[in-house]
């Protein structure tokens, strides 16, 4: 009796999951954007990292955040350190020194 009552709930909460969909750990660019910094600053330090603000934050083509730092200021795109980010899972896929 117990064993076919594990298998139910067991077939039961599969059921449940496969109906809800999970949704996006980091769903929108102001949560990729506050992951990217917070990452910068911990792999290239706080000063840094605010030396390369502000940050601009894109989609890529695939399932990623791409956020990345600014040099010399707004209007230069490239060369900034850059972090990769999940946005189904919220994993860091790259962080990397100099993006071009």
């Amino acid at each position: 009796m117990g064993v076919a009552l594990l298998f139910s709930t067991t077939a039961f909460g599969q059921a449940i999951q496969k109906t809800r969909p999970h949704p996006d750990y980091v769903p929108d660019e102001k949560t990729a954007q506050a992951i990217g910094e917070a990452v910068l600053i911990a792999r290239f330090g706080e000063e840094s990292a605010k030396a390369q603000l502000p940050l601009r934050v894109v989609r890529s083509s695939g399932d990623f955040w791409i956020v990345q730092g600014t040099l010399g200021g707004p209007m230069r795109s490239g060369g900034g350190m850059a972090v990769w980010i999940n946005e189904h899972s919220g994993c860091i896929e790259n962080v990397l020194t100099h993006m071009k």
